[in-house]
């Protein structure tokens, strides 16, 4: 039971891969020999880190120093939850993706992975990415990215009850609200999602007017995939182009090509009008290109 599977070694291999095209160094506290194992520098174990900083006894010289200047191209966890040893890293860096299972093989050695006798579910399971800027590609502006904290202009819609209570909430998140699944591929710190009270809470928003100066409007958009769940652009209300989730936390880019109507004053609104199991929608990083 502790030898690892023909999976378990295929998926070990794709992982030193993902990691080998990482940009900078990887801290991959539960298993550093896979960063070694990439050409990355070795860093800390956990398991030496608890036992040397457990009551702050001896603090790992440099670690938090590390992550709070965002040393690390990328920080990669293990399927548990994030202990306070790692400070720094949840205000520093944002979970921006599940590892696939091509390449989270299950672990045989090392922090926690026996227990009573039995070979724990251990696996690494999710990629952490430093909290910073997104690069526009040439010739794009940002829209709205929320990066400010705040709505920036955008506006709950409906009657004076319904903008109270939208799902929308009162401001943008940095981190899933309680019973949400964990919020993948957004960009920077912030995003905005209708999942404020829950899938039975609905709401919509709707941003400032802007004009069509580019061929192209992209923004990053999760969530149910039903029909009452959509992002609209209007033109004099009538809406021209629409896109709703995927089933899914995990952003995805949505293009909306609108060179025909350079020039044409527009604004977007997020509709959630669903309240059963994925009734809301959450979206980030829009962008005007040309």
């Amino acid at each position: 039971q502790f030898i690892p599977s023909a999976a378990d070694e295929a998926a070990g291999n794709e992982l030193i891969r993902t990691i080998r095209d990482i940009e900078g160094e990887v801290l991959i506290p539960y298993h550093p020999w896979y960063a070694k194992l990439a050409g990355k520098s070795l860093q800390v174990h956990l398991m030496g880190l608890r036992d040397m900083s457990t009551g702050k006894v001896w603090p790992i010289r440099g670690l938090t120093e590390a992550l709070n200047s965002k040393r690390y191209g990328a920080v990669i966890m293990d399927n548990r939850p994030i202990g306070a040893e790692l400070r720094g890293l949840q205000s520093n860096y944002r979970m921006d993706d599940n590892l696939p299972a091509s390449s989270s093989p299950h672990v045989y050695t090392g922090a926690g992975a026996v227990w009573n006798r039995k070979v724990a579910t251990l696996i690494p399971k999710s990629i952490w990415v430093p909290i910073r800027p997104e690069i526009l590609p040439p010739g794009t502006r940002v829209l709205w990215d929320f990066e400010g904290g705040s709505f920036a202009g955008w506006e709950p819609m409906g009657n004076r009850k319904q903008r109270k209570n939208s799902s929308w909430g009162r401001a943008p998140q940095s981190r899933p609200l309680p019973d949400q699944g964990p919020v993948r591929r957004y960009g920077g710190r912030y995003y905005i999602t209708s999942f404020h009270g829950g899938d039975v809470a609905t709401g919509s928003l709707r941003s400032p007017r802007f004009t069509l100066d580019g061929s192209t409007i992209s923004f990053r958009l999760s969530g149910g995939t039903s029909d009452k769940l959509r992002a609209e652009l209007r033109i004099d209300g009538e809406a021209i182009r629409t896109a709703t989730g995927s089933g899914s936390e995990r952003m995805e880019e949505v293009l909306w090509n609108v060179a025909a109507y350079a020039g044409k004053s527009a604004e977007i609104v997020l509709i959630d009008e669903e309240t059963g199991s994925w009734g809301h929608l959450n979206a980030d990083e829009f962008w005007m290109s040309e």
